[in-house]
């Protein structure tokens, strides 16, 4: 009955739909193929080589992203009112992780099963079929121990943590997948486990014929990652029943009529008087009659402001103010340009605006009331159009001052597709959730790394790479057309979030 609950309450989510997403990455990396490597070489080797983007960029981020959106979706329903039901805790995680692995399953099939179409369709012979069967098994096996460390981390401090530690896991893994101590490193087995599937090294590169790697055994390492999903999965079972919603100690109403001026002194005189702990009539009388209504015109431009000083926005630029400047010191223009270009700006965008609409979400619906959609929406951008402006601005400053000729063009378009991806990320997060937002993020910068941060970026295909343009647009024609085609996504991207703000406004 667990597990019956549990797809019923999974049906029409955002993690139900996560197969549909692999089936879009696995067409993406078949369009590289296809329409790039295919004017040079044709066989399955190379065919299999483009699903390295997944392999070494995307799986440890979309496992995490999948089991964040369950956790979220059930947060918002506060676990559907299971936690005052005679259901066991650990039960209720065992039907979820259930229901989370298949998922999981369904989402690798689609990504890896249709590259057996696609070398059909343009004509290869001797599909290997088993290969790919192999290949399914391995990615969804070794998924699952970050998706358990995700539901682990995402049940106490959030998606985007477990997201930001799942990209973390990911890199180290590429990073130190050859090294002698990967046996005792987890996080390099998912990598350790394809790389003889693929016929690659952890850079993506294809292996030589005569290559130790061949005859590395895959399952090893993903029968390890098995066990390290089970090891946290049994932590985490456990420790579910002891999670609860925090409550406040008093109510709102309570605190101001106790915190004013004007009941300071008698509260301090009489403690914790009967006369105090009123029924919520008497006491919302007595807060406004402490609290006279002022006329005037309101400053929306200084509450919106002011609801975002209890988010991590304010230290997190505060940290991307610093670190830029201090890879200046430590390094040289070009790791300057490659921390802001590829790090900092698209995913700090990403990041800004699912901390700004958690923000103002739940007031949204007055806030709408009170003024237009459409001019909210422009001071709220304005707000964070400034953040990112000013962290593009000094990523071309130091990078000026460290000797980068193109400096200045650098960064103006930084700053045109950190701020046309920041109002392509409102869009996604007011219309459809902030798990859209990341995970749209994560594979459009691993594609721009294809595509704009290696030799494609030579060809007429840079222009796929869209947050790889900083980089890609390296002389005044490409960084014009790269600017203007940010107005264009600006534009649109803006009429769809004005949009999106006012359908949330009538949710």
């Amino acid at each position: 009955r667990a597990l019956a609950a549990e797809l019923v309450r999974t049906r029409h989510s955002a993690s139900a739909r996560f197969p549909v997403a692999g089936l879009v990455i696995a067409l993406l990396q078949g369009a590289g193929w296809w329409f790039v490597a295919t004017r040079d070489v044709t066989g399955w080797a190379q065919l299999f080589g483009w699903q390295s983007i997944y392999a070494t960029g995307l799986l440890a981020p979309l496992a995490a992203l999948l089991a964040g959106l369950t956790v979220s979706r059930e947060k918002a329903a506060r676990e559907g009112g299971t936690r005052w039901r005679p259901l066991a805790p650990a039960v209720g995680w065992l039907a979820r992780a259930t229901v989370l692995a298949g998922q999981s399953l369904a989402f690798n099939a689609a990504l890896v099963l249709p590259v057996l179409g696609l070398g059909v369709a343009k004509g290869l012979t001797g599909a290997p079929v088993a290969r790919l069967v192999a290949l399914t098994v391995v990615f969804w096996l070794t998924s699952l121990p970050v998706a358990a460390l995700a539901l682990l981390v995402a049940r106490r401090a959030g998606m985007i943590v477990a997201v930001a530690l799942a990209l973390a896991w990911q890199v180290a893994g590429v990073l130190r997948a050859e090294g002698p101590t990967w046996a005792v490193e987890p996080w390099t087995w998912p990598v350790r486990a394809m790389m003889p599937l693929l016929g690659i090294h952890p850079n993506a590169m294809a292996l030589d014929p005569g290559s130790p790697v061949w005859a590395w055994d895959p399952w090893s390492p993903a029968l390890g990652c098995v066990g390290l999903a089970v090891a946290l999965g049994l932590l985490d079972a456990r420790s579910a029943g002891r999670l609860r919603d925090r409550r406040p100690r008093r109510t709102l109403l309570g605190r101001d009529a106790r915190d004013t001026p004007a009941t300071r002194g008698a509260v301090a005189d009489q403690g914790d008087s009967p006369a105090l702990l009123a029924p919520d009539d008497a006491v919302a009388a007595a807060d406004v009659a402490l609290h006279p209504v002022r006329r005037g015109r309101p400053a929306p431009l200084v509450g919106l402001a002011a609801s975002l000083l209890r988010t991590a926005i304010a230290p997190l630029l505060l940290a991307a103010l610093v670190a830029i400047p201090a890879v200046g010191v430590l390094w040289n223009a070009a790791y300057v340009r490659g921390f802001s270009g590829w790090l900092v700006v698209p995913l700090g965008s990403c990041l800004l605006v699912c901390l700004l609409w958690a923000a103002q979400q739940d007031a949204w619906r007055v806030l709408a009331l009170r003024h237009a959609p459409a001019a909210l929406a422009g001071r709220l951008l304005a707000l964070v159009a400034l953040a990112v402006t000013a962290v593009a601005g000094e990523a071309a400053l130091v990078a000026g001052l460290r000797g980068d000729p193109d400096a200045v063009r650098f960064g103006v378009v930084l700053a045109a597709v950190g701020l046309a991806w920041l109002v392509l990320c409102l869009a996604l997060v007011t219309r459809v959730g902030a798990g859209a937002a990341i995970g749209v993020t994560l594979l459009a910068l691993v594609f721009s790394l294809v595509f704009g941060g290696t030799w494609l970026s030579r060809t007429p295909v840079w222009l796929v790479g869209v947050l790889g343009w900083p980089a890609s647009a390296d002389d005044l024609p490409r960084a014009a057309l790269a600017v203007g085609l940010c107005a264009l996504l600006a534009l649109a991207g803006g009429l769809a979030w004005v949009r999106g703000l006012r359908a949330a406004a009538s949710r």
